[in-house]
């Protein structure tokens, strides 16, 4: 039986995306899952074709181990930079969003 080219990579980016785009497969989850959008409107706003919006779904689904691991990897990542910019910031330049009084 021929198996199919994978829709989903790892050379591009530091995680799972959609091959050939640098499109991740927590993206792809986010849009549709967390937030509830169509997985028609997505593969519209990424220009991806349907199938590969749901071939994202079943790879983060068929790897929660390893979909975790790339969320808390982009957590600390995160915490690394707010404390990089936390320390470096300019005496008396407060963040929008923040009270400074």
């Amino acid at each position: 039986m021929a198996q199919q080219a994978a829709p989903v990579a790892h050379d591009l980016m530091d995680e799972p995306h959609v091959a050939g785009r640098r499109v991740s497969v927590l993206q792809v989850y986010e849009r549709v899952e967390e937030l509830g959008l169509d997985p028609h409107d997505v593969a519209d706003e990424y220009d991806l074709d349907v199938a590969e919006v749901y071939y994202a779904l079943a790879y983060y689904h068929a790897n929660p181990e390893e979909m975790q691991q790339v969320r808390e990897e982009r957590e600390a990542t995160a915490a690394e930079l707010r404390e990089t910019a936390e320390q470096t910031r300019p005496e008396g330049v407060t963040p929008p969003g923040t009270d400074s009084e």
